[in-house]
């Protein structure tokens, strides 16, 4: 922190304190504490952030380097004000609670390899799933972590990066600490590019947990992970230069600037971002990360190729995927498998076609986008088996029409906008 902004910093404290009139300004121990997620105007953000902490009477929990310039500051809830008038500051918000998006379990098999083979010329059948090429590419799933000892992950061989790649935001006694304790993670990792149950043939996974083992957790920490992921996959292709680098984010919360903008410059870092668009039937540009212009934002279909009941909808859904009983791996034992349901799973799915894009050095949502289908004209897709905006459901056949044009990819919007409910189902406006 340089001396201007050190003296402004003092300067505005003093202000605060003085503008209460009866000292009930002053800082006091047992006064509540918040975490907030403060950007900065520039200048180096872990000198500004202990230099905010110690004057405001707080302390830091996460300083963020590449995403953002700012920090996770822990303060009590009052100097809030105060902090946000400070000219180092360029944005304050306090952090709030993400969850995973997922439904309960339901009795039925998987069928999402099998709509995305119908669409490449396979079979129906899982054990006979064409598995796509991704070999040089990493893949980072901000989770719950990863059950690494899982069959999917290690017969025949080991997908679990055995770099530094993975990264655990809660103390767990846990060995290693990025471990799995829910299931979540594990069942979105084995989706994107387990043996048996992903999408794509992936050079490696690394589990960045920034869930606990509810499936629950907060912004800070997810920013905290994303600003890792950058990083690390930055120091990576430093020393390959073949490395591509994609991630998926299964969870989702209320609106945050902080997120968006966190997401947006990983991925203008190089970094792909798959989102779930979340399970609320409602309009995805409402909550974060699914708002966020730069992430492929996925709602979820059934195996009737309808959008599901449950998934979200609106002009920030990018693309729609397999997300209705979903089978992939789980934890409690090396064979152990769940069925679930939830854009939670839908976004794997186009993870691993965007790995794959990114394995044929081709943009990700050109070529997802290239590959779907209108359905306006009843066109089944050749490509890919996800259907993208203005469509409403993936239509996907082992018979493809010769009838079926293959769509102009259209250019993302600059932004992402709230769009008005639907009168019948949730679609795309």
């Amino acid at each position: 922190m340089n001396l201007a902004n050190a003296f402004a910093v003092l300067l505005l404290t003093h202000m605060a304190v003085a503008e209460d009139g009866q000292g009930q300004g002053r800082i006091r121990g047992g006064e509540e504490r918040k975490t907030y997620i403060v950007t900065f105007n520039g200048g180096k953000p872990e000198e500004t952030a202990n230099g905010l902490a110690k004057l405001f009477g707080g302390d830091v929990k996460h300083v963020y380097t590449y995403v953002l310039n700012g920090a996770a500051l822990n303060l009590p809830a009052r100097a809030a004000a105060a902090l946000a008038k400070n000219p180092a500051v360029e944005r304050i918000e306090e952090d709030q609670e993400a969850t995973a998006f997922a439904s309960t379990s339901v009795p039925a098999e998987s069928w999402g390899q099998s709509r995305i083979d119908q669409c490449l010329g396979g079979t129906n059948l899982p054990e006979n799933f064409n598995r796509m090429d991704a070999s040089s590419v990493r893949v980072y799933i901000l989770d719950t972590g990863i059950y690494g000892g899982h069959d999917d992950f290690t017969t025949p061989t080991n997908r679990i990066s055995p770099q530094d790649c993975h990264r655990s935001y809660y103390n767990t006694a846990s060995t290693p600490p990025w471990l799995d304790g829910n299931g979540h993670g594990t069942h979105v990792a084995s989706t994107v590019c387990g043996h048996k149950y992903g999408v794509v043939t992936c050079k490696e996974l690394c589990a960045v947990k920034v869930l606990d083992n509810t499936g629950r957790g907060y912004w800070s920490d997810v920013i905290a992970g994303i600003d890792f992921v950058a990083a690390n996959c930055a120091a990576a292709k430093a020393t390959d230069p073949s490395l591509k680098c994609v991630a998926n984010m299964s969870l989702g919360g209320g609106r945050s600037t902080s997120v968006d903008t966190a997401v947006n410059n990983a991925v203008q870092s190089g970094v792909t971002f798959t989102v779930a668009a979340g399970n609320s039937n409602a309009d995805a540009c409402n909550s974060s990360p699914a708002a966020a212009v730069s992430a492929i934002t996925v709602g979820a279909t059934t195996s009737s190729d309808t959008p599901a009941s449950f998934t979200n909808w609106g002009s920030c859904v990018d693309v729609y995927g397999p997300g209705v009983s979903i089978k992939a791996a789980w934890i409690g034992s090396t064979t152990a498998t769940n069925t679930i349901s939830g854009t939670s799973m839908a976004s794997p799915h186009v993870c691993g076609l965007a790995a794959a894009a990114r394995e044929t050095n081709q943009d990700p949502e050109t070529y997802l986008k290239a590959g779907a289908t209108k359905k306006t004209i009843d066109c089944r897709s050749p490509g890919t088996g996800i259907s993208v905006i203005p469509d409403d459901t993936l239509n996907c056949s082992s018979t493809v029409s010769p009838a079926c044009p293959t769509p102009a990819p259209t250019a993302k919007p600059t932004t992402k906008r709230p769009t008005p409910p639907p009168t019948r189902k949730p679609k795309n406006k």
